[in-house]
């Protein structure tokens, strides 16, 4: 069977398109992770008798429940990187950042994140829900929290609060909105300690 000038010519390119893209390297995605950042003044006290704080899971936005990094467009877009990527479930990592930025302020070896399953323990619980948490259109990260505190025993917060945090990013990457958003964590702990 004799094939077709049309044919063969179409065969060729498509030969062609496969050895080209094949010399390419795919572009790898790049892993980041949320970190404590300890006060700028380690308060005093016995770690190891402090009060007792019980973290419940940070809930957040369904936007920001996905692998990829976030940030904000023009009003009402949002923009996913698709080669910036959190290396673990963003909600568990806040949730832990949380919690050890505050053990670090109080100071308290009691203080941890509250696990689904868990018995619930005594002490004070802390929850936290999060409505805006990523990059600005203008380069600074931006966190928006409503967080309540109820002692053991109570069955409604003692004190609810709404707080705002702003941090201007040292550069336009995206390791810079990481440790941004790392300090906006720790702002929110040093507020959340001062109520403690």
């Amino acid at each position: 069977m004799q094939r077709t000038r049309p044919t063969l010519w179409l065969l060729a390119l498509v030969a062609g398109i496969s050895v080209a893209m094949g010399c390419q390297s795919p572009r790898t995605s790049n892993y980041y992770v949320l970190v404590s950042i300890p006060p700028s003044s380690a308060p005093s006290g016995d770690a190891s008798a402090g009060p007792l704080v019980v973290v419940d899971p940070v809930v957040l936005p369904g936007y920001l429940e996905r692998p990829q990094l976030v940030s904000r467009g023009k009003p009402g877009e949002l923009n996913l990187s698709h080669h910036e990527r959190w290396s673990e479930d963003l909600s568990q990592n806040v949730s832990r950042v949380l919690a050890d930025d505050l053990a670090e302020r109080i100071p308290s070896d009691r203080v941890g994140v509250l696990q689904p399953g868990s018995p619930q323990r005594g002490g004070t619980r802390l929850r936290v829900e999060i409505s805006r948490f990523e990059r600005s259109s203008d380069g600074g990260v931006e966190l928006v929290a409503r967080w309540s505190l109820r002692r053991q025993g109570e069955s409604d917060p003692h004190l609810t609060r709404r707080s705002t945090y702003r941090v201007a990013t040292e550069g336009s990457g995206t390791a810079e909105t990481v440790r941004a958003m790392s300090q906006a964590l720790a702002q929110l702990a040093d507020e959340i300690r001062g109520a403690l």
